[in-house]
């Protein structure tokens, strides 16, 4: 349906404010919103999780989860119909 890298599903016992600063700087990732205590980045070319980890690492951020996913069928469909 769309052509799409995936996302990323990220969370942070604490500073979350510095997570997200960090993921907006971070080449690759599309947008990012936050879904209950996880931060979802949707990514805009191949990353891999071991990428993304080093660098938060690297940046002071220790992830208490990290999970790569492809969207489902019905997350491109909202995508796609979605046109705000």
């Amino acid at each position: 349906m769309v052509a799409s890298h995936g996302l990323f599903e990220l969370k942070v016992d604490a500073e979350s404010e510095k997570l997200m600063d960090l993921l907006t700087r971070f080449e690759g990732i599309a947008s990012i919103k936050t879904d209950g205590e996880k931060i979802i980045a949707t990514l805009n070319k191949p990353v891999l999780a071991s990428e993304i980890n080093n660098y938060l690492f690297n940046n002071g951020i220790i992830l208490s989860h990290l999970v790569k996913r492809k969207p489902s069928l019905e997350q491109q469909f909202l995508t796609l119909t979605n046109k705000n």
